[in-house]
């Protein structure tokens, strides 16, 4: 299991990655909501990524986007691949990774 916090906008957010589950959460006021794939994948980035989607309704882009999304996560072959894959995604959207932590080991910085 790896847990990934990042700054996004003034608040944080926080990706845990376990096998090829993703999972993600905002911390509001100290606690955790965890949310959802379906809440973390939004029309407007689902477009972004496949603009020949455009022409489809919007129910339908979120379902393609989500299973593009689930296809991509298994088809990568480890949990560290799986964070790279993440952080850099994240990264090109404007937030910043924090900290990371493994398997319930010490938190490191990340530079």
């Amino acid at each position: 299991m790896i847990d990934i916090m990042f700054d996004k906008g003034g608040g944080k957010a926080l990706v845990r990655i376990q096998n090829t589950q993703v999972q993600f959460a905002r911390v509001m006021g100290g606690h955790l909501l965890w949310n959802r794939i379906e809440k973390a994948i939004t029309v407007q980035g689902v477009l972004k990524e496949f603009p020949e989607l455009s022409d489809k309704p919007n129910n339908e882009v979120l379902e393609i986007g989500k299973q593009r999304f689930i296809d991509h996560i298994k088809s990568l072959k480890s949990e560290t691949q799986i964070k790279d894959y993440i952080m850099d995604e994240l990264m090109k959207h404007g937030c910043k990774p924090l900290y990371t932590q493994r398997q319930g080991h010490r938190v490191q910085r990340c530079h």
